[in-house]
């Protein structure tokens, strides 16, 4: 039996699902790195995203009613483990959206899993719990 080639649309919908998968797995390591470290409630201190990525976001299928109400407030403040969640929504939205709405979730994406990269990997310790450094000699 002779194999089928591929066709563009076929490898289109592989990288557009890979894409996918590479942000779900992102906000997936994300959140079992913030459980390890104690701070998935911890409340981010600078949210990245303006009114219109906000609104790019509450409008995923796949997002919490909570969450798309507290984006949809201003000072509306959020934790480690949303911020996953809403990198897992659009994970999740990217594969069926048009390809517009595909470069604005990337682009949101992006920012969130900076905004997870910078408030996981180095998170604001109290001043006593600052690990020490070592003298240097």
């Amino acid at each position: 039996m002779a194999s089928k080639k591929p066709t563009s649309t076929t490898k289109k919908t592989e990288l557009l699902a890979d894409q996918a998968i590479a942000l779900a797995e992102y906000a997936a390591k994300a959140l079992v790195a913030a459980e390890q470290l104690r701070i998935k409630t911890n409340t981010i201190e600078q949210f990245p995203l303006d009114e219109d990525e906000r609104a790019t976001v509450t409008d995923l299928p796949a997002l919490a009613a909570k969450l798309k109400k507290k984006l949809a407030k201003k000072a509306g403040s959020f934790t480690v483990a949303e911020v996953a969640s809403m990198v897992m929504a659009a994970a999740e939205s990217f594969v069926d959206a048009e390809p517009k709405q595909q470069v604005a979730l990337l682009m949101v994406a992006k920012k969130l899993m900076d905004c997870l990269q910078k408030n996981i990997v180095m998170p604001d310790f109290p001043a006593k719990a600052r690990p020490r450094r070592w003298p240097t000699g």
